[in-house]
């Protein structure tokens, strides 16, 4: 498997296990130590933690995410 397609397999199976059934142990793992986002949110975390933030919102606005 090429980079490419290993990072879309990559990016498919983040999108799948932590955005959509909100497996937040798993971001620690999937997401490089030293990210972080540039367009957070007013008292929204940057690294990390910030993504696990934002899941978890989502999850609980939407319950059928």
């Amino acid at each position: 498997m090429n980079t490419q397609a290993a990072n879309t397999e990559l990016m498919r199976y983040f999108v799948e296990q932590v955005q959509q059934k909100g497996r937040l142990e798993l971001i620690d793992r999937l997401v490089h130590p030293d990210f972080r986002n540039h367009t957070v949110e007013p008292g929204q975390a940057a690294d990390r933690a910030g993504i696990g933030e934002t899941v978890a919102a989502m999850h609980q606005a939407f319950s059928d995410l």
